[in-house]
């Protein structure tokens, strides 16, 4: 079922612009794919040390949660692809980021194992899964010709 006002060409926004404004979609993407960056294992991992000397837990603890909460990511990016469906980019990007602060925040007062792990499971489906979704989604609706070139700048 489209979305109301989904069609680019009829929003009168959008056609003010002098340029293509699938460029504009284009610079939001590449920001979520960076905003993703806390839900990444690159920047998961810059913490792992630290937070096994100040809890005291085993590296083993640390990894099961993290793989745990990964699994549970997996579980809820079926939720928000249903979401990117009924309520568009624009909207489900704007609760995503929302989430994204909260989830930092949480995890910046981890202090048991549950906490870790649903801190876990929020940054990977916020920014390992969500952003890359609706980010790869806002590019192949704007881009039709060059989508390919277009995701991978994206």
């Amino acid at each position: 079922m489209p979305l109301p006002n989904s069609n680019p060409s009829t929003n009168k926004f959008i056609n003010s612009f002098p340029f293509f404004y699938g460029w504009v979609i284009l610079f939001v993407a590449a920001l979520a794919h960076f905003a993703s960056a806390p839900g990444q294992t690159y920047v998961s991992s810059i913490f792992i040390d630290p937070m096994i000397d100040d809890l005291g837990w085993s590296r083993t603890t640390f990894s099961g949660l993290y793989t745990g909460g990964s699994l549970a990511a997996a579980v809820f990016m079926i939720a928000v692809g249903k979401m990117l469906d009924k309520y568009g980019a624009r909207k489900t990007l704007t609760v995503l980021c929302l989430l994204m602060c909260m989830a930092t925040i949480w995890m910046s007062g981890v202090d048991s194992r549950w906490k870790l792990f649903l801190g876990f499971a929020m940054l990977r489906t916020i920014g390992q899964g969500s952003f890359g979704l609706v980010a790869t989604t806002m590019v192949s609706t704007w881009f039709i010709r060059i989508r390919g070139r277009a995701t991978a700048i994206s």
